[in-house]
């Protein structure tokens, strides 16, 4: 079996969510760039995974420029129907 990696890809490295959000929270990095990394490392391993069905990178991009509130801001995700 293949091991999937992309942990060495962009700013987000070994972080998890809460490092993530303190991150950006702390504007050490923006959603933005959480998002473009996110994004990135996603296109790497879409091949491989097979686990991205529909995406919408376009609108995840539109939705980082957003003001929003809470604990997990800004934090990109994926969510499994």
């Amino acid at each position: 079996m293949k091991k999937i990696s992309t942990f060495d890809i962009g700013i987000l490295g070994k972080m998890d969510a809460t490092e993530v959000a303190q991150k950006i929270q702390a504007k050490e990095i923006s959603s933005q760039e959480a998002v473009a990394c996110a994004i990135e490392r996603a296109r790497k391993s879409a091949d491989d995974i097979n686990a991205i069905v529909n995406h919408d990178y376009l609108k995840a991009v539109e939705n980082s420029r957003q003001n929003h509130h809470g604990i997990f801001a800004g934090v990109p995700m994926f969510i499994k129907d």
